[in-house]
């Protein structure tokens, strides 16, 4: 998951490469954290 901060927007996909090309589409300049969700929901920063 990828999320750009400022606006709140989020990007999920199982290939962490896809969301973060999505997220850049959106926001080329844009400051972007991501996050890795487990199989029960949790997630942890990167």
């Amino acid at each position: 998951m990828v999320i750009e901060p400022n606006s709140g927007d989020y990007f999920i996909d199982v290939d962490e490469n896809v969301a973060v090309k999505n997220a850049r589409e959106k926001y080329p300049q844009g400051w972007l954290v991501t996050f890795r969700v487990n199989e029960i929901g949790a997630c942890g920063r990167i």
